[in-house]
């Protein structure tokens, strides 16, 4: 699952061996975002960084603490405009990467409507 903060991204996934302990793993691309996550975690292991893969900053954490970490996240929501909240918070290439994204998936969506 990826989740977009105004802060950061991560993704959320089941690793080998995390079905099987309860547990998620938790990667960003930046130790901000990982962050965001992990301080509402209180079993989450450490934070581990660059382990050769694409998300540099990852950790792991007890399922039901991801979920209520991610809520947390949800109820703090006090904007009425996630882009430009975003941006003013990380800053313009934040702003940029998100309303890529928001661009891939407006054209994803039409294609569809379209019978593409």
């Amino acid at each position: 699952m990826w989740v977009f903060m105004t802060d950061g991204f991560v993704s959320i996934t089941n690793k080998p061996g995390d079905l099987e302990t309860g547990m998620l793993t938790v990667r960003g691309r930046d130790e901000l975002s990982v962050t965001l996550l992990w301080r509402h975690c209180p079993g989450a292991s450490p934070i581990r960084a660059y382990e050769g893969t694409d998300y540099e900053y990852r950790f792991t954490a007890p399922k039901e603490e991801v979920v209520l970490a991610v809520a947390d996240e949800v109820r703090a929501i006090d904007y009425s405009g996630f882009k430009r909240t975003s941006e003013r918070r990380r800053g313009h290439w934040y702003g940029d990467a998100l309303m890529e994204v928001w661009v891939t998936m407006m054209r994803a969506y039409w294609a569809r409507r379209n019978g593409r």
